[in-house]
């Protein structure tokens, strides 16, 4: 594959910027994807490509250009290539950008120009969300800042694209991604992040595209795991808390994982009713006072402080039953009509 543009500083030893793609059957999006950083010129760029067992041809493709670096591994999960990736980066500033997303490399650039000019170790900025069905593409922009505390924002489920994120290099080197969990890997990350540096600088710049498309990752069609995904990240921050003692474990950080575990309990209720009990115990415990923040619906607000968390899954799960009886007969009765015309 033939580089859309050459490097300004060739003769420079110092890389820049690692940006660190893991990869596994992607192989016309991962080209878009490497094209997209390549375009950083302003700023000595490595792109780390780690494919992840592909079986598509991805591992046959040949980079011409020499800042691309290619780790190649048996099929063992994108956290752990993401580690691998780390592990060779050689970056004043590392990125981690997906296989299916691309950057803009101008706000990169601008990123890079603003942690040389500061003593912050990370900054974030915006990104165009990308949904793909079909022919039919629809954009929208997501802005998530500033935010004052990054812990207590990530903890209540605050979300940002990794690749919005540009970290220095020496301040995350340490922190590994998670190797057991198979969803909300970059929650898990930079929640870790978030406890080590303090501050996250809101970068006003469109970062990317981030894309949702079919061949999206499964464990977003895949409620219950997700579920279980995120109960487990938190459980794990609730006990690194819980170890460090008071100066971590404040009320408000209570309080916002109250509001994380909140997220998982819809999909609990229908699918596993004894974890439901353990997470409300837990949120109840954590907050005594819980009630569902404006993240979430405003009927959630209103109904969850009213008649209890249980009482409220109980109506809304009744609810989708009735609504889907009465469409099924409604659909039936539809049926025997056009058939007797």
């Amino acid at each position: 594959m033939v580089a859309p543009f050459a490097p300004l500083f060739e003769s420079l030893n110092v890389t820049d910027i690692s940006v660190i793609i893991p990869t596994y059957n992607r192989k016309e999006m991962l080209q878009m994807a490497v094209a997209s950083a390549l375009a950083i010129r302003r700023f000595q760029a490595e792109v780390i490509v780690i494919d992840d067992g592909s079986t598509d041809g991805t591992r046959e493709l040949k980079w011409e250009d020499g800042r691309v670096k290619m780790l190649l591994q048996s099929h063992a999960g994108g956290n752990v290539a993401r580690n691998r990736g780390m592990q060779a980066a050689t970056g004043t500033y590392l990125k981690f950008l997906d296989d299916d997303d691309y950057l803009n490399p101008e706000a990169v650039e601008k990123q890079i120009d603003f942690l040389n000019a500061t003593q912050y170790h990370v900054c974030f900025g915006s990104w165009y969300v990308r949904i793909e069905r079909g022919n039919e593409v629809v954009t929208r922009l997501e802005q998530k800042g500033p935010i004052h505390d990054p812990v207590i924002s990530l903890l209540g489920l605050w979300s940002c694209a990794p690749f919005a994120y540009l970290l220095r290099t020496e301040k995350v080197r340490e922190i590994v991604w998670d190797e057991k969990l198979a969803g909300f890997q970059d929650f898990d990350f930079f929640l870790k992040v978030a406890e080590s540096v303090k501050a996250f600088y809101f970068f006003n710049e469109i970062i990317g595209h981030y894309r949702v498309h079919e061949k999206g990752n499964v464990m977003q069609k895949s409620p219950l795991k997700r579920a279980l995904h995120l109960v487990r990240l938190l459980d794990n921050a609730c006990m690194r808390y819980q170890q460090a003692g008071d100066s971590l474990f404040t009320t408000d950080v209570k309080k916002a994982l109250a509001q994380g575990y909140y997220a998982s309990v819809r999909v609990l209720y229908q699918w596993d009713r004894k974890k439901f009990r353990i997470i409300k115990k837990k949120i109840v415990t954590l907050d005594p006072t819980f009630r569902p923040s404006i993240n979430y619906p405003k009927r959630d607000q209103q109904w969850v402080p009213l008649i209890g968390m249980t009482n409220y899954e109980a109506f809304l799960q009744l609810r989708r039953r009735l609504i889907n009886f009465f469409t099924g007969y409604l659909n039936e009765i539809e049926k025997k009509v056009k058939e007797e015309l």
